[in-house]
């Protein structure tokens, strides 16, 4: 049986903290690793195999959880963009073919008129189990937005999901029994995977209600920190604070996983200052990729600064135009890597040839097969 709930290491120490969540009002509130498997287990005995289940809430726990508990009901989660205005909100509910949406109480507004909704908030707890899914049934659909047009929906399965995780057992060592901070949004592969692998290699995951710059650096601080994640924009919005003369231990923090955007040496040698023992890294992945694509070399070569890495074993990376095989546009096939558009024939043939999807993000490559950005086709994370 593949069924992506199960990547959760769910033989961790009940009693240990799975989630602390970090409001916005300064209240902090933690969710152990059995109550969080019983209110998967609440959530996903509601939901109907097969069903697709809306999330338009902001960060909080009852986010990923309503997630897991629609992966272990066989159910397909769709996390929507709470910042999109209502037109394209209805467009995801309609396209998704979505049955209920989980929402928080203020956003439900932005849901069409005669939508089934539900409080996302309180969660039962039950004793349960998961269902047998097959590797080629549909997870989550994540919808993505370009710069023109509605979003796009991504389907990803649990076998192919549940295959980019397995890429990333590496990180057990630097998260076990540790803190992680997630400050990214829930309906945004980055953080999406980074709690997903916290939960996989048995850590603790702190999750923000929304992000602040001194509110990040004071919950590595406060809940001593050992991987920090997020997108450069944070760890810009992070070094301005520190450079302006807030004060924070940074000590416990080993390492610096940015992504989603590229990173420049300013940023990076500002960063290092502020954070002497940290390792720092920006990875690279889309939506319709997935995280898994590039990693650390296989001989240990050390990855030179602003490099996304080497190819991740079973991810295929090829670089396609004049100046190929060391720079040109970026192609990806791998088990993670979309067949297909939801309902866009055209936008997938125009994409996806041969199971090898074009990012459209120009890359560079080294002497060592690293990788770097060069060009990207759209940044729209703001």
């Amino acid at each position: 049986m593949v069924n992506l709930a199960q990547i959760v290491d769910w033989s961790v120490p009940s009693n240990r903290d799975a989630v602390r969540f970090l409001s916005a009002n300064g209240s902090v509130t933690t969710l152990g690793y059995e109550a969080l498997k019983r209110q998967m287990e609440g959530v996903a005995a509601q939901l109907e195999p097969g069903s697709t289940i809306g999330i338009l809430a902001e960060n909080r726990p009852e986010h990923f959880l309503i997630t897991l508990g629609a992966w272990a009901a066989g159910a397909v989660a769709v996390p929507l963009n709470h910042k999109l205005p209502p037109d394209a909100i209805s467009h995801i509910v309609a396209d998704a073919d979505i049955a209920v949406t989980y929402t928080d109480p203020h956003l439900a507004a932005k849901l069409p008129s005669g939508h089934v909704a539900r409080h996302i908030t309180p969660l039962e707890e039950q004793d349960g189990g998961i269902k047998a899914t097959s590797a080629d049934d549909v997870a989550v659909i994540m919808y993505t937005s370009g710069s023109t047009g509605m979003p796009k929906g991504v389907p990803i399965s649990h076998g192919g999901y549940s295959w980019a995780m397995e890429q990333f057992r590496f990180l057990d060592e630097g998260i076990r029994g540790k803190t992680v901070l997630i400050a990214a949004p829930l309906f945004h592969m980055n953080a999406q995977f980074h709690i997903l692998a916290t939960l996989m290699c048995g850590g603790i995951a702190v999750l923000m209600e929304r992000f602040s710059a001194e509110g990040f650096l004071g919950a590595m601080a406060a809940h001593e920190i050992a991987r920090v994640t997020g997108v450069p924009t944070m760890f810009e919005l992070a070094v301005r604070a520190l450079d302006a003369g807030y004060q924070v231990d940074t000590h416990s923090v080993a390492s610096i996983a940015m992504g989603s955007a590229p990173v420049s040496q300013t940023l990076l040698d500002r960063l290092q200052a502020h954070f002497p023992s940290a390792a720092i890294s920006n990875g690279y992945g889309t939506t319709e990729t997935g995280p898994a694509i590039f990693g650390v070399h296989p001989d240990g070569k050390p990855a030179p600064p602003l490099s996304i890495g080497y190819p991740m074993a079973g991810a295929q990376i090829k670089l396609v135009g004049p100046d190929a095989p060391q720079r040109g546009t970026l192609h990806v096939k791998s088990p993670m890597t979309l067949d297909a558009y939801r309902n866009l024939p055209d936008a997938s043939a125009a994409k996806i040839k041969d199971g090898w999807y074009d990012t459209g993000d120009v890359m560079e490559a080294d002497a060592d097969g690293i990788y770097f950005f060069a060009e990207l086709a759209d940044d729209m994370y703001v």
